[in-house]
């Protein structure tokens, strides 16, 4: 008997079975939506008020050194 006259399944679970769609069509018309974490947003809003505040003390050290003269 030769192999093209068997019917054999090389997956035997399902859930592994790349063939069979995760999600259906209908929704990649708009998007898969997901959850994500953002750990950048926090070190990037500290930096900001890091330059914020180094640009009111240049600021201010400047219009000292501008009333001395």
């Amino acid at each position: 008997m030769s192999t093209k006259d068997q019917e054999y399944d090389l997956v035997t679970n399902d859930e592994y079975d790349t063939r069979i769609p995760l999600h259906p069509d209908e929704a990649f018309t708009y998007g898969i939506t997901f959850e994500a974490k953002v750990s950048f947003l926090f070190n990037l809003i500290q930096f900001i008020e890091l330059l914020l505040w180094l640009a009111l003390e240049l600021r201010s050290t400047f219009v000292v050194l501008l009333t001395e003269l």
